[in-house]
């Protein structure tokens, strides 16, 4: 027989939401697949599949893995299930507007042991998702700091930010700073001073090999930065010397790749 369970609608969020489907028949669990009813997951959405007995207590795995438009996490062979025995499915995303389903074939009242093999994505890492993210802007002489969400681990690609500085003589010196909140584990220099009523466009990413200086006519800095993959809490921040009240940055562009963290 084929075998449909409930509708699932993953949080947008990334932290954990549950359906449970109770088994009214007993028999060989064939094949369960996940398949994408609504939305386009793409590298956002972490699926787990497992059999719960009718106390809900751990039977085994069926399959976990990222599902997105081209693949989803889908397991075959002979498993045995039992009248009350559970499919539970447990999400983690920050989706939109997506509905999932388990889908599977059951040999009804037929007790088959055999291997069975599912997909087994068991490292959350996967490929990520490249996201561009605008943050927030900062009121007057108040640093940037970005914390990184709940669930999430960011791989750093790109950070723009821009500084514009008031009339008030003073020696600005930009620094990027990563730190857990608590303790500072890197903090990079600008290649330049910003002086007064500048505007410059600091641009950091693990893909420049070399500082690049302002040119005439251009606002814009370039500053390497090393690969780093931040936690959930973590933050990115300027800091700055000599900051003055009236001086004042901008939201900062943040591209980042994007991963779940379970």
């Amino acid at each position: 027989m084929r075998w449909l369970g409930t509708r699932h609608a993953p949080n947008t969020d990334r932290t954990i939401i549950t359906t449970r489907n109770k088994l009214t028949v007993s028999g060989t669990l064939t094949i369960l697949k996940i398949i994408i009813l609504a939305g386009t997951p793409l590298g956002d959405l972490y699926v787990k599949v497992s059999l719960e007995d009718e106390n809900r207590n751990y039977k085994g795995d069926i399959c976990q893995g990222y599902v997105d438009t081209s693949k989803q996490p889908f397991g075959t062979g002979g498993l045995v299930v039992e009248v009350g025995d559970y499919i539970r499915v447990d999400s983690w995303g920050y989706v939109v507007g997506v509905v999932i389903q388990p889908v599977g074939t059951i040999l009804q009242d037929k007790q088959i042991v055999g291997g069975w093999t599912g997909t087994n994505e068991g490292s959350l890492d996967g490929e990520g998702k490249v996201r561009t993210i605008v943050g927030t802007d900062p009121a007057a002489g108040v640093e940037v700091s970005e914390t990184v969400p709940t669930g999430a681990r960011w791989e750093l690609q790109a950070i723009r930010v821009r500084l514009v500085t008031s009339g008030t003589v003073a020696n600005r010196i930009i620094h990027l700073r990563l730190d857990d909140s608590s303790n500072i584990f890197l903090q990079i220099p600008a290649a330049r001073i910003q002086t007064a009523s500048e505007t410059v466009d600091y641009n950091f990413s693990p893909h420049m090999d070399h500082p690049t200086a302002l040119v005439t006519g251009s606002s814009d800095l370039v500053v390497p930065l090393p690969t780093y993959t931040l936690g959930a809490g973590y933050r990115i921040k300027t800091a700055t010397g000599n900051i003055g009240l009236s001086d004042n940055y901008g939201a900062p562009n943040l591209t980042v790749k994007d991963k779940i963290e379970i």
